[in-house]
């Protein structure tokens, strides 16, 4: 059997260094393409930092903004961010999905569990937020292609949130 003279390249993103497999990426990172190509986002996006942790800095950097005291709360919190002292924010990122929604999980694992006062819904692909009051006793929340515009266009999404202080 004759061998080839193979030369073998890596997957193109910076942190992994797996043999490449199709379009400059790994098996894994291909896959993810392929699964998320369709959601306005690339895979190369979404691995900087890990995709819930870049709305996560985006939410923290617009508060510090509007003179918002932060912390990031660790890991196994029940919220992500902890406002003024004593305002508990979950945020949550989503991409659109081929129904024209976007779709943000407030459970977890099956579970409902409320423990926070406000959720920032993050837009990714539009760069847009949405803020919900909790509790909304619901395990999912949707944002329709009309909602999605109207708070598009809005210029400080985050005052509920910091009127409520």
């Amino acid at each position: 059997m004759a061998h080839f003279n193979r030369k073998y390249f890596t997957c193109s993103l910076s942190n992994c260094s797996l043999d490449h497999y199709a379009n400059g990426l790994c098996r894994n990172h291909y896959a993810r393409e392929l699964r998320y190509r369709h959601g306005g986002l690339s895979a190369k996006f979404r691995l900087q930092g890990g995709f819930g942790g870049t709305a996560e800095d985006l939410v923290s950097k617009l508060l510090i903004a509007k003179g918002a005291t932060v912390k990031r709360m660790p890991y196994n919190a029940p919220f992500d961010i902890l406002v003024n002292g004593t305002i508990r924010v979950e945020v949550k990122a989503g991409i659109k999905r081929s129904s024209e929604t976007w779709a943000f999980n407030i459970h977890r694992h099956g579970t409902i569990d409320e423990r926070c006062d406000w959720y920032v819904c993050v837009l990714m692909d539009l760069n847009a937020l949405w803020v919900v009051r909790a509790p909304v006793n619901k395990y999912q929340l949707e944002c329709g292609i009309k909602k999605a515009k109207q708070i598009q266009g809005e210029q400080n999404p985050l005052s509920p949130l910091l009127q409520a202080s």
